[in-house]
């Protein structure tokens, strides 16, 4: 409902929710559609170059990155290759180590 208000009112809003039902885009879209394919694609690339670059021990206890810390940070990547005004995020029961923390409203 945020995200559509925000849409609504003329913000480019991007929206990162969980389950994907059909295909993996519905996670990491706007509102009412998916992103171009160009999007993905641009951000995909530019996540893989820099987990690349990242170092296991330089990681909290050498603990390797999550499927959903990765899905984060290429929602996060999409949102400003898209250039979205403002991305409204699902979050859920994570707890305390939940990747979504880390964003501050």
């Amino acid at each position: 409902m945020i995200a559509c208000t925000l849409e609504k009112a003329g913000y480019k809003t991007g929206l990162y929710s969980s389950p994907h039902i059909l295909n993996f885009n519905e996670r990491i879209g706007t509102a009412s559609e998916p992103f171009e394919e160009e999007i993905y694609e641009k951000s995909v690339r530019e996540l893989i170059e820099t987990i690349k670059s990242i170092k296991i021990v330089d990681l909290p206890a050498q603990r390797p990155i999550t499927w959903f810390e990765l899905v984060t940070i290429l929602g996060m990547l999409c949102f400003k290759n898209a250039g979205c005004d403002f991305a409204v995020y699902e979050v859920g029961l994570g707890g305390r180590l939940d990747a979504t923390n880390v964003i501050k409203p």
